[in-house]
């Protein structure tokens, strides 16, 4: 398993496409019942080979992560083959802070800069060799998925 087994609401909540990877596999709803209660570890198999596909899926469509705390947000642009971070800080002194919405739509919004509330910005980049684990690994971490727009607006609010 590549990355993690999607937990019963998930799977609830995916139960068309739940359905098609079945019959994708040529197993009927009637088989599938039939697996569950007979041959249990072929269930936990198809279930671990249909997390990983919805997982996969869903980091392949993202392109912008973020990690939020008080004095610090990531920004993290995925690319095919690169990544590009950027790392704002704020000082501990400071009024404001990331977590705080006014604060982000403030900045997002171009009412105020990175550069008014005293954010350092610290960038790099990477090359991938393998995009959908490093995602995934920062999304354990607790990451979250960022629009680029937002990514864009709070980038060029540093400026």
């Amino acid at each position: 398993m590549r990355y993690h087994r999607l937990g019963k609401e998930e799977l609830e909540e995916l139960q068309q496409e739940m359905a098609h990877f079945l019959a994708a596999q040529s197993i009927t709803a009637h088989e599938w019942e039939t697996i569950k209660m007979e041959n249990p570890k072929r269930a936990d198999e198809l279930l671990d080979q249909f997390s990983d596909m919805v997982i996969h899926r869903a980091l392949n469509n993202i392109k912008v992560l973020r990690i939020v705390s008080q004095h610090e947000l990531y920004l993290f642009l995925f690319e095919e083959k690169n990544a590009r971070v950027m790392h704002f800080y704020l000082p501990p002194e400071s009024p404001h802070a990331f977590t705080d919405a006014a604060t982000l739509e403030a900045v997002s919004s171009g009412k105020i800069t990175l550069k008014d509330i005293q954010a350092t910005c610290y960038k790099g980049e990477k090359t991938l060799t393998d995009r959908e684990a490093e995602m995934y690994a920062l999304v354990v971490q607790g990451a979250v998925p960022c629009s680029k727009e937002d990514y864009e607006m709070l980038v060029a609010g540093f400026g």
